[in-house]
């Protein structure tokens, strides 16, 4: 029990500051990344403290807020574009620049607090001995030595050298293969669900003419792959001529896999989409005499292909814009007096812009 109390005691004589800056945001996952990487920081014999910054910094910026903070070490947390990344600083004694390493970014989902957490911890040892085989390390970061009125027994300090670990290339891989199986599991869970609402404008090359229509969907984003359900709702269009009118109404319900692949240098994403799904159309006609009106509704399957845009509004939801080429199974035609005036058949055209809105 002695030697136990004995040990206790130098871990937290030995704890070093490290100061966690945390931008200015309403976003919620600032607080639960901030909150898990203080708990990792603590169980590796790290003291952490939670600074707040007026806007994410970058490692121009990094070295001078950290020394207005007096702090020997500094982890940044940035979170843009369903991304969470950041940067760790380490205070230089020597004549060298300040260390300012990057900690990798990773797609914002569930296990992402715990994941950022273990890389940020890990970028910080393995800065920490970079500086140490330099020979530049910053004297804050040095361990402390017990003084000589705090000295053990001789006999205590053989067993406290037994009983404390020791990093060890061992261990190392343990903790990359922690964050690798993190990261595998989290491959399977993160992502996105949201809705999208917008409007849409169908048309074919047969004659029919294009058609506004409002459309709602819902999708789950785990990239580079999507999913969606969607359903459009079409305004009625009327076909007129001598002998009588022809009013046509549709619908369609449908489901798709996108690709999504980001622009280099930006924020904004493209991708293709595959789908099929039902389409349903009726039509109402009026002849020039009662006994000629009558009405028919068709309802056939179609297969699509599509090109979209995605321009993100802040961490969840976009602007998209896609057009699809879509391929019904069969051929319906509307007829007046013998008069083909409108065919729903291959191509029709789709044009979509919609507002994305993440959970």
């Amino acid at each position: 029990m002695e030697i136990v109390f004995i040990f206790a005691s130098h871990l937290a004589h030995a704890a070093k500051p490290v100061l966690i800056l945390v931008p200015v945001s309403d976003d919620p996952n600032y607080a639960t990344i901030e909150n898990r990487l203080r708990s990792e920081l603590s169980a590796a014999g790290f003291s952490p403290e939670t600074a707040t910054v007026s806007e994410p910094l970058d490692s121009a910026s990094l070295p001078a807020t950290a020394a207005r903070f007096s702090a020997p070490m500094a982890i940044t947390i940035t979170v843009s574009n369903e991304t969470v990344f950041g940067l760790v600083y380490i205070a230089n004694s020597g004549d060298g620049p300040p260390l300012v390493r990057a900690v990798p970014g990773h797609h914002v989902g569930e296990q992402a607090p715990s994941i950022f957490a273990v890389q940020a911890a890990d970028v910080l040892h393995g800065a920490l001995l970079e500086l140490a085989h330099s020979g530049n390390a910053s004297s804050a970061v040095e361990p402390e030595r017990p003084s000589v009125a705090t000295q053990p027994p001789a006999r205590e300090a053989r067993a406290l050298t037994q009983v404390q670990p020791t990093p060890s290339a061992d261990k190392q891989r343990s903790d990359a293969a922690v964050v690798s199986e993190r990261r595998s599991s989290s491959s399977t869970k993160e992502g996105n669900w949201g809705a999208t609402l917008g409007a849409t404008l169908s048309g074919s090359v047969r004659a029919q003419p294009f058609a506004p229509g409002g459309e709602l969907g819902f999708y789950r984003q785990q990239r580079p792959w999507g999913a969606s359900v969607e359903g459009s709702m079409f305004v009625p269009v009327t076909f007129t001529r001598s002998a009588g009118q022809a009013r046509l109404s549709q619908w369609r319900l449908g489901a798709s896999v996108q690709l999504l692949q980001p622009l280099p240098g930006t924020s904004v994403a493209v991708y293709e989409s595959l789908g099929s799904g039902i389409s349903q159309s009726h039509v109402e006609g009026a002849g020039t005499l009662p006994q000629n009106s009558r009405q028919s509704s068709s309802t056939f399957g179609y297969t699509s292909l599509g090109l979209g845009l995605i321009v993100p509004l802040g961490d969840r939801n976009g602007l998209s814009f896609r057009f699809n080429v879509l391929a019904p199974w069969k051929q319906a035609d509307i007829v007046i007096q013998n008069e083909v005036v409108a065919s729903l058949a291959f191509p029709t055209f789709t044009g979509d812009l919609g507002l994305r809105l993440g959970f």
